[in-house]
């Protein structure tokens, strides 16, 4: 293996006369190292590397790093069979340094790789690839079957480029994981656009709706009352039965419903809020995002904006910690 190392080093330094480098040789040395940079080369190369004590180590390594750029995807695939921590990182800095033109081929991993891969190369792609690398990259990601993977990817999405994945971010609100589903709530609480409303409306008002839980139920209210005026829907679903004690399925969406009240900043609601407070039968779970969303209403908008990446990130209701006293 030194050897060969040593014989790639040779190939990589020919020069013409006086040392000079001849477009001829940078062609000839280009197409020699094209033939080795393909899996078979890679994978015969690399085969020794889950021995910890493996003494050629540092050549296979090198030779990897000589390599054309073309060998990148197949030293992602590779990578995560060494044994050595150290030894898996010096690859994926070898894939992030090479990656330049191989973007896509990277990303086309995305779908089948397995979780520790998949984040990797996203995180890799989101350093150094451009935006329309990176969304493309997020709709490979998209296809994998691991929840985690998938959530990454979400992570990763450009905040520039929410409204041109609007179609992937739909979809994505019909992921079977929760947080797969929470996470695309809240980045399209971010495209107020008529389509986004919409979608997220047609969400709510299905029948999967019902089998959320209450914290991913509210993302869902809120992302609505973000995106579009739906005060009307909002004040009738927190009317809703509101002469009797209601079902827990039933204070749930009225609970949903005063909160996103005080996230649209909808001061009709106040009368009903009050009402509801002196009602003798009062239901703890309303009372409490009664309660929230008056105080809510009164919140300056650092405060307001603290409250919300508590909701969606945490998924938890918190108190203010300061509110106007003028409007």
């Amino acid at each position: 293996m030194g050897e060969l190392e040593r014989l790639l080093r040779k190939i990589r330094r020919l020069t013409g006369p006086k040392g000079q480098r001849l477009p001829m040789n940078v062609e000839a040395i280009e197409l020699i190292f094209r033939h080795w940079s393909d899996m078979t080369f890679i994978e015969g190369v690399t085969s020794q590397l889950g021995d910890p004590h493996y003494r050629f180590t540092p050549s296979v390594l090198a030779i990897c790093g000589l390599l054309n750029n073309t060998a990148t995807p197949f030293i992602a695939q590779i990578a995560s069979r060494a044994s050595r921590p150290d030894v898996r990182q010096q690859l994926y800095d070898l894939v992030r340094d090479k990656i330049g033109g191989q973007e896509r081929e990277v990303a086309q991993l995305l779908g089948r790789a397995d979780r520790h891969l998949a984040q990797e190369l996203l995180r890799i792609l989101a350093k150094v690839g451009e935006a329309s690398h990176l969304g493309y990259a997020v709709h490979q990601a998209m296809r994998n079957p691991d929840g985690a993977v998938r959530l990454q990817a979400l992570t990763v999405l450009p905040q520039s480029e929410l409204q041109r994945h609007q179609e992937l971010l739909f979809s994505a609100l019909d992921d079977d994981e929760k947080g797969v589903r929470s996470k695309a709530v809240h980045l399209l609480a971010r495209v107020r656009t008529t389509e986004t409303h919409a979608r997220i409306m047609a969400s709510i008002q299905s029948k999967v709706f019902g089998n959320y839980q209450l914290d991913e139920k509210r993302r869902y209210f809120t992302a609505a009352a973000l995106t579009g005026d739906a005060s009307r829907f909002l004040l009738e679903t927190f009317n809703a039965g509101s002469g009797l004690l209601s079902r827990r399925a039933n204070e749930h969406l009225r609970h949903c419903a005063a909160i996103a009240l005080g996230v649209g900043l909808h001061r009709a609601a106040l009368p009903f809020f009050e009402k509801e407070i002196k009602r003798r039968l009062k239901s703890e779970l309303v009372i409490e995002a009664v309660e929230w969303a008056t105080v809510h209403l009164e919140c300056a908008r650092e405060e307001r904006t603290r409250q919300l990446y508590d909701l969606f990130f945490a998924g938890t209701l918190t108190k203010a910690r300061g509110v106007r006293r003028n409007g």
